[in-house]
C-alpha cells in the first residue's frame, strides 16, 4: 500500500470522532459490526486478487481498533473519575497548571490536584471564579470545591473531566509555595512576550498579534471575535499549521541567506518547531503541523520523497493513540479536515491554474513568484473552505460563504503580521534600534487595523453567515456523496459537469420547498444568558426583538439573528433597564429611534433620544406582521407584552413583573415566557410555561404554583431555544 499510514491514521480518527459524538453502546456495537463487515469484504476481495482488498482490510481492522480504544478509555479513564468525584464536595490541595484566563467578568483557572480528601489523587479540574486573590501559574493552592462532570467536549479532550464554580462551598487560598516544573519556563517566556507586545502596541493591535502568535483569542474584544466567526476566518486566530509554516519559512529564508548547511539548518528548524509548540500550549493543531513538518524535513534530509497524506495519518496516530477523546477538540477535527482537503485537491488546482494562465512562459523568475503565490493562496483557501463546510454545518449548523473571499484578502495580512511580530520582538531586545523598532511598530499597527477593519466590513454583510436548514443540509450531504463517488470512479469532465448541475438543482429545489413549507410559520427565538433573556419573533423574513438583555457583555448570537434578517428588523422593545438593556448599544444603531420601544426611565438611563416611550398605565398595539400583533401594557415603568400570532397568544413577563398589576384580560395565554418567578404568579393561566430564569431557591419554593397554573413547564437552561408556531 502506497499510503498505509494515511489510510490507518485518517480511518482511526474518523471512527473515533463518530464514536465520541455518538456516545452510546449501541452505536459503538453498530460501528464494530460495520468494521467486521468491512474486514470480511476485504478478505473476499483479496481472495479474488483485487488490488483494493488490502486497503479495505486495513480500514476495517483500524475501525475495530478505534471502537475498542474509545470503549476502553471511556471505562478505564473517564467514567471512574466521573463516578467517584462528580457532584461531590471535595477538600483538595494542588497547583495552578497554566496561565489564568481572564474572560469578561470571570477567571478560568486550570487546576491539578495532588491530594483529595487527604488522599493522593490527581484530578484535572476546570475552575471558574468571579473574583479571586492574587494568583499566578504554578502556585500551590488548597480549599474546597463542589465538582461536577461537564459536557464541554474541548475540555474533556484535554483530560479535564470535572469543573467547579465559585459557589457556597467554594474555598480557595494560596499556600505561598510554588511548583517547579519544566513547563513553568515556557509559561514565563510566553507571559514575557505578551507583556512586551502589550507595551509596544495599542490594545486592539496587541490583542490581534497575541491571538495570531499564540492563539490567545481571549485577548481579542468580543466584537472582533464575533467578526472572525461570522466570516469563517477563525483559523487565523487559532495557532495552526499556517502559523508554523510561516515561522519555519521565515527562518529557512534567513538560514539560506546565511548559507547554513542542510543538517544544521534542519536541526535549528526542528528546535524552533518544538519551542513554538510549547509556547502555543501544545495545541493539537500545532502538534499536527509540527509532526508533518518534522517528517517533511527528515525526508528532505535523507533525500526521500515525502507523502503528505501519510504524514497527516501519522500525526493523527501520534495525537489519538494515547488519548482517543482527543477528537473532542473541534479545532483538531477542523485542522485535519482542511489539511486533508488541501493535500488531496490543492496540487491539482495549482497545476491546472498554472497551465491555464501560462505561468511557466514568464521569463523572469521573480515575476513568476507573484502569480504563483496568489495561485497557491487561492487553491489553499478554496480547498480549506470547501472541506470545512460539511464539518461546520454538522457541528454548528451554520456556514460562512464569504470565507474564501475574506481569507484571500486577510491571510496574506495575517502572515505579514506574524512575521512583523517576530521582527519586532527581535529588534526590541537590541539596544539603540529605536528608529527601526518604531518603523516596525507603525507597520504592525497599520496591518492590524487593516485586518480588523476588513473582517468587520465583511462580517456586517447579511450573508456572511447563515444557519444550515434542512435544504442546505441535504445539499451538503448530496455534494459530499457526489464528490466521493467521483473519487471512486476516477471521474472525468463529463461526470464533473453532471455533478455540478445536479448539485445546483438539489440546492434550488430544496430552498424552494423550504420557502413554501415555512411560509406560514412563526418562530420565537429565546437566547438565554445567566443574567437575562433576549426574545425575538421572526415571520416571513421579518424580525422584531421583544427584549434585549443578559449579562453586560457582547453577545454575537443576537447580532447573528439580526444579520440573518437584514433590513427586515422592525422593532426593538426594551421592557426595563434591569437585565434588558445590556445589548441596546450594540443593537440600537440598526434601528430607527422611533422603532425602539421602551420606558422613560430606561430611555433616560441609556441616554436614548427619539425613541418611543408609551405612557404609564397605557396599552398600545404594534403590528409586527399581518399575522402578528404585539400589545404593550405599560405599568409602573415595566413593559409587559401580549403577543398574538394568528390564534395563538403569548405573554412575555419581564424581570420584576407583578401579575397583580396586569389587567385580567392578559393573565391567560397559550404560552407564557418568564425569566424570573413573577410576583403573584398564581393569578396566571396558560397551556405552556417557558421558564428561563435561575433554578434557585425562589424557583424551587414556587414550583408547585407554576405547575398549577400551566399544563406544561419547559425549563430552558441552554443558550438558545426555538419555539415554532404553525398557522392554525
Amino acid at each position: 500500500m502506497r499510503r498505509l499510514f494515511g489510510t490507518i491514521g485518517l480511518t482511526y480518527l474518523t471512527v473515533l470522532t463518530a464514536a465520541f459524538y455518538c456516545n452510546h453502546p449501541v452505536a459503538w456495537a453498530a460501528m464494530a459490526a460495520l468494521g467486521a463487515i468491512v474486514v470480511t469484504a476485504g478478505v473476499l476481495l483479496q481472495i479474488n486478487k483485487k488490488r483494493v482488498g488490502c486497503s479495505v482490510i486495513v480500514s476495517g481492522v483500524t475501525a475495530l481498533l478505534a471502537v475498542l480504544s474509545i470503549f476502553l478509555y471511556e471505562n478505564i479513564q473517564y467514567q471512574p473519575v466521573v463516578d467517584t468525584y462528580s457532584d461531590k464536595e471535595i477538600s483538595f490541595r494542588g497547583y495552578i497548571a497554566d496561565e489564568l484566563i481572564f474572560y469578561e467578568s470571570a477567571v478560568q483557572i486550570p487546576l491539578i490536584t495532588e491530594e483529595v480528601d487527604g488522599k493522593p489523587v490527581k484530578l484535572n479540574i476546570h475552575l471558574t471564579v468571579y473574583h479571586t486573590e492574587e494568583l499566578a501559574p504554578f502556585d500551590v493552592v488548597e480549599g474546597q470545591l463542589h465538582t461536577i462532570a461537564h459536557d464541554n467536549a474541548n475540555l474533556i479532550s484535554k483530560g479535564c473531566f470535572l469543573s467547579a464554580y465559585q459557589d457556597e462551598a467554594f474555598q480557595l487560598s494560596a499556600t505561598g509555595e510554588r511548583r517547579s516544573l519544566p513547563y513553568q519556563t515556557v509559561v514565563w517566556a510566553r507571559q514575557k512576550i505578551k507583556n512586551q507586545i502589550d507595551e509596544l502596541l495599542s490594545s486592539d493591535s496587541a490583542s490581534l498579534c497575541k491571538a495570531i502568535l499564540f492563539g490567545d483569542k481571549y485577548a481579542l474584544r468580543p466584537e472582533f471575535k464575533h467578526d472572525f466567526l461570522r466570516t469563517g476566518t477563525s483559523f487565523l486566530i487559532v495557532v495552526s499549521g499556517m502559523h508554523l509554516s510561516v515561522i519555519c519559512g521565515f527562518l529557512l529564508f534567513l538560514l539560506r541567506g546565511a548559507r547554513v548547511p542542510r543538517l544544521p539548518a534542519t536541526i535549528m528548524i526542528v528546535i524552533t518547531v518544538i519551542i513554538f509548540v510549547a509556547l502555543s500550549g501544545f495545541t493539537r493543531s500545532v502538534i499536527r503541523a509540527a509532526v508533518m513538518i518534522v517528517l517533511s524535513l527528515s525526508d528532505r534530509l535523507f533525500f526521500r520523497r515525502n507523502d503528505s497524506l501519510n504524514s497527516l495519518g501519522i500525526a493523527g496516530l501520534v495525537l489519538s493513540v494515547c488519548n482517543p477523546f482527543v477528537v473532542g477538540d473541534f479545532g483538531l477535527i477542523m485542522s485535519f479536515t482542511t489539511t486533508a482537503g488541501i493535500v488531496l485537491w490543492a496540487p491539482t488546482i495549482i497545476e491546472k491554474l498554472t497551465a491555464w494562465l501560462h505561468i511557466s512562459c514568464i521569463r523572469f523568475r521573480l515575476l513568476r513568484w507573484f502569480p504563483n503565490f496568489f495561485i497557491n493562496l487561492l487553491a489553499v483557501s478554496v480547498c480549506a473552505a470547501l472541506w470545512s463546510y460539511p464539518v461546520s454545518a454538522l457541528f454548528f449548523g451554520e456556514i460562512s460563504p464569504l470565507v474564501i473571499l475574506v481569507s484571500l484578502l486577510t491571510s496574506p495580512i495575517a502572515c505579514l503580521i506574524l512575521i512583523g511580530v517576530l521582527i519586532m520582538l527581535i529588534v526590541s531586545v537590541i539596544p539603540f534600534l529605536t528608529v527601526p523598532l518604531s518603523a516596525v511598530v507603525w507597520v504592525l499597527e497599520f496591518l492590524c487595523s487593516l485586518h480588523l477593519q476588513l473582517n468587520t466590513f465583511f462580517a456586517d454583510w447579511r450573508f456572511a453567515k447563515f444557519s444550515v436548514n434542512t435544504a442546505l443540509a441535504v445539499w451538503l450531504a448530496a455534494s459530499c456523496l457526489l464528490v466521493s463517488i467521483g473519487y471512486l470512479i476516477w471521474a472525468k469532465r463529463r461526470y464533473i459537469v453532471f455533478s455540478v448541475i445536479l448539485s445546483a438543482v438539489i440546492l434550488t429545489a430544496g430552498l424552494a420547498v423550504e420557502a413554501l413549507t415555512k411560509e406560514d410559520e412563526t418562530t420565537i427565538l429565546l437566547d438565554r444568558d445567566y443574567k437575562g433573556l433576549t426574545v425575538s419573533v421572526c415571520h416571513n423574513g421579518r424580525m422584531s426583538f421583544l427584549s434585549c438583555g443578559g449579562a453586560r457583555h457582547f453577545d454575537g448570537t443576537i447580532l447573528d439573528n439580526l444579520f440573518q434578517y437584514g433590513d427586515g428588523a422592525d422593532y426593538l422593545f426594551i421592557p426595563n433597564s434591569v437585565n434588558y438593556s445590556s445589548y441596546s448599544e450594540m443593537l440600537i444603531k440598526h434601528f430607527h429611534p422611533q422603532s425602539v420601544i421602551t420606558t422613560e426611565v430606561t430611555a433616560s438611563e441609556l441616554s436614548l433620544s427619539g425613541c418611543t416611550c408609551p405612557a404609564d398605565h397605557s396599552e398600545t398595539v404594534y403590528a409586527l406582521d399581518d399575522h402578528i400583533q404585539d400589545r404593550i401594557i405599560m405599568e409602573n415603568n415595566i413593559l409587559y407584552q401580549y403577543l398574538t400570532v394568528d390564534e395563538t397568544t403569548i405573554l412575555f413577563l419581564p424581570h420584576g413583573a407583578d401579575v397583580k398589576k396586569l389587567p385580567e384580560t392578559y393573565r391567560t395565554a397559550d404560552v407564557i415566557i418568564m425569566d424570573f418567578y413573577s410576583s403573584n404568579a398564581e393569578l396566571l393561566c396558560c397551556g405552556t410555561l417557558i421558564y428561563t430564569g435561575p433554578e434557585n431557591q425562589r424557583y424551587q419554593k414556587n414550583h408547585d404554583t407554576l405547575e398549577a397554573i400551566s399544563e406544561e413547564i419547559i425549563p430552558v437552561y441552554k443558550d438558545s431555544f426555538r419555539l415554532t408556531i404553525q398557522k392554525k
